[in-house]
């Protein structure tokens, strides 16, 4: 947990702990792993229509989970923001990112190409 501090209006200083600095991986590992997940299960189901449980994990599951939790209330002050924006972690983890989903769009093209899927329902 990282704390960054700033001077807020009427120069009172404000503190704001980052509980989820390391959750933030994840953000950068979900777009990856749900596609595998999608891959893994066809393979060992061979099934095609379990290519669409990522579909209804991101269109169906996450949308319902994020209502029923609620707002997050720990949220950043304006005030720390760019301290935040010039900590190297996020920069990495933003680059890192780009890489991994030009991966992903890679190695599902080839699994379509190399499992001969159908073209038709």
């Amino acid at each position: 947990m990282k704390t960054y501090t700033a001077e807020g209006p009427n120069q009172r200083v404000i503190t704001y702990h980052d509980r989820k600095r390391y959750l933030w991986i994840i953000s950068m590992l979900f777009p990856f792993s749900l596609p595998m997940l999608g891959l893994g299960l066809f393979t060992f189901f061979h099934e095609e229509w379990v290519l669409t449980i990522p579909l209804m994990i991101a269109y169906g599951v996450i949308p319902i989970l994020d209502w029923v939790i609620g707002e997050d209330l720990n949220n950043p002050p304006e005030e720390v923001v760019p301290q935040l924006e010039a900590d190297p972690y996020y920069t990495i983890i933003n680059y890192m990112t780009v890489p991994l989903h030009l991966l992903t769009l890679i190695l599902c093209a080839w699994f379509v190409n190399a499992m001969g899927l159908s073209t038709s329902g």
